[in-house]
């Protein structure tokens, strides 16, 4: 058994997360000493080592790798149906964040 993040995991992110190319999602996380961001956008791209955020707030785009989201250090909500509810990519382990 080993730990950490293995590959099959990553190609599985990646996966799923480009099935949600033109999607508007939001991104959480620790920006360190106590601090938290939140950033809305649409996600733009998928590529083997990442993911391609526009954010909407300032014309700019943000790139995060796969392990950011499964190791939990990112949160990525999707809002497939444009009723402002986020819903987990990664399903069972966060529940729906309300905006």
């Amino acid at each position: 058994m080993g730990t950490g993040i293995e590959k099959k995991d990553i190609m599985k992110m990646r996966s799923d997360i480009g099935e949600y190319i033109g999607q508007k999602v939001m991104l959480r996380g620790n920006a360190g000493r106590n601090r938290t961001f939140e950033i809305q956008g649409t996600l733009v791209g998928a590529y083997p080592n990442g993911f391609l955020v526009k954010r909407d707030d300032i014309n700019c785009n943000i790139t995060y790798g796969y392990d950011e989201v499964i190791s939990r250090k990112v949160e990525l909500g999707i809002n497939t149906s444009n009723d402002g509810v986020f819903n987990s990519i990664l399903g069972d382990i966060n529940q729906e964040v309300n905006l």
